[in-house]
This record gives structure tokens, C-alpha cells and sequence, in this order.
């Protein structure tokens, strides 16, 4: 019989459409493309339902979970989908490997870290205009990128779990404090050494650090020794146990001047929060994705002065971002400003995708009809 589809078919899949940076990265773009097409949704870690997981089977028109080694494969090939859009990426129980078959007529990858995908049949890799010029030359043979005039990565407070701003309430201390809330394994002797090299220069500034590692005293107490080796004295440091909650985690937050991105590879939830939460963010990027992000972020806040383009320039960015948001009122108009900025905009970016992906069809109609 003759099947119509009144709406073209999306597939999503994922390892990471649950309580995890992906899952609340895409969470308003989904809710949009759930108005404008048939979203199903692949899972490939079935498991216990949560608030983002929840929020995301709402906007399916069908959701299927996969687990262990089950293979996706048969599933996606009799759903003849439109598009295929994979999230994961490289990271842990994603399949790009997927991307090597032609499912549909339009297959991209999009917000999984930390690259292109490589595979031979993925059409495009979905970024932004700001990250695509820092590191367009540095992918050979990968999949042409996608541009978006707009931010690639969607940013809801809310969803995050961060405070309002109503109950942002900055501490005043009488000296600098900087801090690095991001993952210990991002904390190489590069890191570190430039974290030194700048506390140094300022002998009254302590230093606040705090990562997942650190509930065990002995990563703590390694982590210190490394600073100390590197120049910093015992009493500018305070390694602070992970926080036991997120809001719990977002009060640390409070306490800082100004927070240290991580190299060689970024942040990116982390440099998004501290931003959101009025704490302005000193990064030195380098031409990969994974060291780029932070850099493209503050770019689209129209803070490109913040990006130290080589080390050399760490300390002198340092004291001037420190000078500038010394104050309380300082920081909260900084939260202000990345809250109402396109980053933050869950109307602009979901919209922009959304029609970006009716281009994409064009182009692969084209391809198609060659």
C-alpha cells in the first residue's frame, strides 16, 4: 500500500539522552524538531528514567532503548528514517560507526565529543561559525562542517539546575580567589604549570579547586603536591571536596573571582556554568575542538579580549578580568548578560537548527539525484 509521511522522519541516537551535558544540550532543540518533524529517539543505555530522560520521551514520537551490545542497526534500517543524527560522538557506548551506513539520505553528527566522526557516509558535522574558524584546518578527511550562524550548544539554566538570579549573592573576600571546577583528568602538568604561573604572580591570591577524584584524600593530597611543585605555597591552596549536590556544587561558585579553563582540553558545561553563574572565565585555546570550545563560547558573549590567544598573555588577562569583576555587582551583571545572551536563547537556537536541517535536505537531495 502507498504510505504517505506527512512529516519527515529524524532519528536520534544516543548514548547520552538522559541526565548528562548532551541530554540537557538538547533537550529545547528536540522539543522544536518534535513540532516540525517525526523525532524518534535511539537510546543506547537503557536504564533508570530521570528529569532529562523524561523531558526527552515527551518529545519523541516513539523512543526505543537499547542495551549492552544489542545493535541499533536492524532497528534504524527498517525505520527508513529521513535523517539520521548522531549526539555521542567518541564518547563512552556511543556508535559512530553507524555513520559508515548509509540509513538515510541525511546523516550528520552533532554536540558528542570530541571530533568529527571520520565515517564515510556522515554528511556533516554540525558546529558553529566561531568554533568552525578555530579549527576548520584541523580535521583532514573528515566530514565536511556545518555551520550554524548561531551557538551550536543551547544553554538552559534551568535545565542545568543552576540558581535563579534572584538567589545569586557573591562573597566579598579581601583578596583574589581563582578557581578550576573542571574534571581532575583535564588538570595535566601544562594545566597546572600555567595555573601557577599565573597565581604566582599575585602572592596574596589563593587558589580553589575541586574535581569527582577528589572525595578520595590521596588524589586530593597528589593534586597539591603537583601545585606546590610548581611553585604555589600550601596556604594559597584549598582543594574542596566535590560538592554532594548540584546546588550544593553551584555555591562554590560564589566564592570565586574568576575561574581557570583547563588545557589542552577545555571546558565546556563548566565554562558555560561559571559564566552563567557570573564568574568570568580566563581560557588559551589551542586549533582541536576539545581545546577550542570555551574560546568560541566567549566569543559569541562578544568577550574575545578574554581569550588568551598564547600562554605569554595568561597573567596580564588575569589581572584584568580580576579588576573587573572584583565586585559583587560586577559579577552579577555578567550573570545578567550570558542569561539573556544568544546562548542562553531556547527560542533562537532550537529554531535556527531546525531550519538548517531543511537546508541540509536540499543538499542531500541534490547528492541524491547526481
Amino acid at each position: 500500500p502507498l504510505h504517505v509521511r506527512e512529516k519527515r522522519l529524524i532519528a536520534v541516537v544516543s548514548p547520552d539522552l538522559r541526565h548528562h551535558p548532551v541530554g540537557r544540550f538538547w533537550v529545547p532543540i528536540a522539543s522544536k524538531l518534535y513540532e516540525d518533524y517525526t523525532l524518534v529517539h535511539i537510546a543506547l543505555n537503557a536504564g533508570f528514567d530521570d528529569a532529562i530522560r523524561n523531558k526527552l520521551k515527551i518529545t519523541s514520537h516513539q523512543w526505543q532503548d537499547f542495551s549492552g551490545h544489542d545493535d541499533p542497526l536492524p532497528f534504524l534500517q527498517s525505520l527508513r528514517p529521513d535523517a539520521l543524527i548522531d549526539l555521542g560522538g567518541h564518547t563512552a557506548d556511543s556508535r559512530p560507526s553507524l555513520l559508515n551506513q548509509r540509513i538515510a539520505p541525511l546523516q550528520v553528527t552533532y554536540l558528542g565529543f570530541y571530533g568529527p566522526s571520520f565515517a564515510t557516509n556522515c554528511d556533516w558535522w554540525i558546529l558553529d561559525k566561531a568554533i568552525a574558524s578555530r579549527i576548520s584546518d584541523s580535521y583532514p578527511h573528515a566530514e565536511s562542517i556545518w555551520r550554524l550562524s548561531c551557538p551550536s550548544l543551547c544553554f538552559d539554566p534551568d535545565l542545568h539546575g543552576l540558581p535563579s538570579l534572584a538567589d545569586l549573592h557573591f562573597s566579598e573576600p579581601s583578596h583574589p580567589v581563582f578557581g578550576s571546577f573542571n574534571h581532575s583528568r583535564k588538570l595535566t602538568d601544562a594545566c597546572l604549570q600555567r595555573f601557577a604561573s599565573v597565581i604566582s604572580s599575585i602572592p596574596d591570591a589563593t587558589f580553589l579547586f575541586r574535581s569527582h577524584s577528589f572525595y578520595d584524600k590521596q588524589v586530593r593530597r597528589w593534586f597539591l603536591d603537583r601545585l606546590i611543585q610548581a611553585g604555589l605555597t600550601p596556604e594559597q591552596l584549598l582543594a574542596i571536596p566535590y560538592a554532594i549536590t548540584p546546588t550544593e556544587g553551584y555555591e562554590d561558585y560564589k566564592r570565586l573571582h574568576l575561574h581557570f579553563d583547563s588545557y589542552p582540553v577545555c571546558g565546556t558545561t563548566t565554562t558555560l556554568d561559571s559564566l552563567a553563574m557570573g564568574i568570568p572565565v580566563l581560557t588559551c585555546p589551542n586549533k582541536l575542538y576539545a581545546g577550542a570550545i570555551s574560546a568560541a563560547l566567549l566569543e559569541h558573549l562578544g568577550f574575545s579580549e578574554w581569550i588568551a590567544e598564547e600562554p605569554s598573555q595568561l597573567v596580564e588577562k588575569a589581572l584584568m578580568l580580576l579588576n573587573r569583576h572584583k565586585s559583587a555587582d560586577a559579577r552579577m551583571k555578567l550573570a545578567h548578560h550570558v542569561r539573556s545572551s544568544s546562548l542562553c536563547d531556547t527560542d533562537l537556537i532550537p529554531s535556527e537548527f531546525s531550519k538548517q536541517i531543511i537546508e541540509m535536505f536540499k543538499f542531500s537531495s541534490i547528492r541524491t539525484n547526481h
